[in-house]
């Protein structure tokens, strides 16, 4: 069924894990989505859950289930572990004109006109800062991955980290930081298209003479 929301923050907790079908619509005002609800939404084998201009986070996305948002704002605190999205192997989700700090996805992610990006993480604040975490199918579609920050004691970080695949069009990451690589670390297959990786740097401060964008084999395709 659908559920409308007028303009607010809810306090009520939604099903914890939906395995049926499920959207839920709210508003936008001038600062984005009008509607906030409690996040720790699991969809599970079977289900599908629908988010359109509503502010909430995390989602997980079990094997069998689906998970589409518009224009919604996802965005986790600045400094956390775990991801805004999560997507476990044989999971689905398409995300269009909304805002993330930190993604994982193991199954199937199409991501659309949207931003990842302000994650820190550092020894004081903790938190695991790496921007998008991809070991299954990744596409990138007119995307910002950006000033994602770590240090040292935090492990790795920056971009977008690859072990399976990436496809990247008309899409930017750029003034990201990560211990081993700043922009792109691949060890899977990544292909860009119409994009630019730039600026990107490891370690702890920026250095224009260590800048590292790609980290393995990144073919440009056009």
């Amino acid at each position: 069924g659908t559920l409308k929301l007028l303009p607010g923050e809810y306090s009520f907790t939604l099903l914890p894990e939906v395995t049926g079908v499920l959207c839920i619509e709210g508003q936008i005002d001038e600062g984005g989505p009008a509607v906030a609800i409690p996040g720790d939404h699991i969809v599970r084998a079977g289900g599908m859950l629908t988010f359109r201009s509503i502010s909430t986070r995390p989602v997980n996305v079990s094997n069998g289930g689906m998970f589409f948002a518009m224009d919604c704002d996802l965005e986790g605190p600045t400094f956390a572990y775990g991801a805004d999205l999560t997507i476990e192997p044989g999971g689905y989700a398409q995300i269009v004109g909304s805002s993330l700090r930190r993604v994982r996805n193991d199954g199937t992610l199409l991501l659309r006109d949207s931003t990842v990006d302000g994650a820190r993480c550092d020894k004081f604040g903790g938190g695991a800062s790496l921007a998008v975490r991809n070991s299954g199918y990744l596409l990138l579609e007119r995307v910002s991955i950006a000033y994602t920050f770590t240090d040292s004691y935090c492990g790795d970080g920056g971009g977008i980290s690859n072990s399976g695949t990436v496809s990247m069009v008309e899409s930017t990451v750029t003034h990201n930081s990560g211990e081993a690589d700043g922009g792109i670390y691949n060890s899977g297959y990544c292909e860009i298209a119409r994009s630019i990786v730039a600026n990107n740097y490891p370690g702890y401060l920026p250095n224009p003479s260590s800048w590292i964008d790609c980290t393995g084999d990144v073919p440009v395709v056009d």
